[in-house]
């Protein structure tokens, strides 16, 4: 699983923060904004995905 960014100020993307967004006590308004993805993470699963399609085809 990959964090993502958050911009609190954004409209909801998606049913489920959608949703969550019309919760009492909304969880996502407790979050800070910020961009928490992980590039090495990203880039080590890029490199998975690229071998796979190599293999593949």
């Amino acid at each position: 699983m990959f964090f993502d960014a958050w911009d609190p100020s954004t409209p909801p993307v998606g049913v489920m923060e959608k949703a969550m967004s019309h919760l009492p006590g909304n969880p996502l308004s407790a979050m800070p904004s910020g961009d928490f993805r992980d590039w090495d993470d990203i880039a080590w699963a890029r490199g998975i995905a690229e071998e796979l399609r190599t293999h593949r085809s």
